[in-house]
């Protein structure tokens, strides 16, 4: 079981999205999980999630190589139904949820390959869940990536190894970058 949308209306497909992408996220069995923290200072949790969302859509997150093809590039405001395919392995990614909880301004995404196999992702099934939430001192962002994950056999090495050092370089960016395709207030 995999996490998958369909087309609808705007409105309709952000609404489904995300509880899709939340029950599959708690209800789905993994095996593994990843969870890294930073604090982004000098950006709100808003700013923080757009920047993400540029890197994503625009930037490649300044990783070497070609970029991906974008196949689709989502709802403007959330990035949700932002979809990819990598070249050369063929990997297939979506954000395929959002999550907001307007009691402590913590605003999120949920993300999935949609493609897993041994040539693209080792996993037989894998989410993570990017959440932005204000400081307490209130002056940043705190970015948390929350990776669920089942390794195929034999591949858990390389793939929390392949975890850890993308979200750690997409962490970077969203620290290190401004960039946005939106105006923040």
């Amino acid at each position: 079981l995999r996490p998958t949308t369909k087309n609808h209306k705007m409105t309709t497909a952000k609404i489904e999205t995300t509880t899709v992408a939340n029950d599959a996220y708690e209800t789905m069995s993994y095996t593994k999980e990843y969870v890294l923290e930073r604090v982004c200072p000098n950006k709100t949790p808003e700013v923080a999630y757009q920047v993400a969302l540029y890197g994503w859509r625009q930037d490649n997150f300044h990783k070497l190589g070609p970029k991906p093809k974008i196949l689709n590039y989502g709802n403007p405001e959330t990035g949700v139904g932002f979809e990819i395919v990598q070249p050369v392995i063929g990997l297939h990614e979506k954000i395929i949820g959002h999550s907001q909880d307007k009691n402590n301004g913590t605003i999120g995404l949920y993300f999935a390959p949609l493609n897993p196999k041994w040539y693209t992702f080792p996993v037989k099934n894998y989410m993570t869940h990017l959440t932005f939430t204000k400081t307490e001192d209130g002056t940043g962002t705190k970015i948390r990536w929350h990776s669920k994950y089942t390794p195929l056999l034999c591949s858990g090495i390389l793939v929390h190894f392949f975890i850890s050092t993308t979200l750690s370089a997409y962490t970077k960016y969203i620290i290190n970058n401004d960039k946005t395709e939106k105006k923040i207030n």
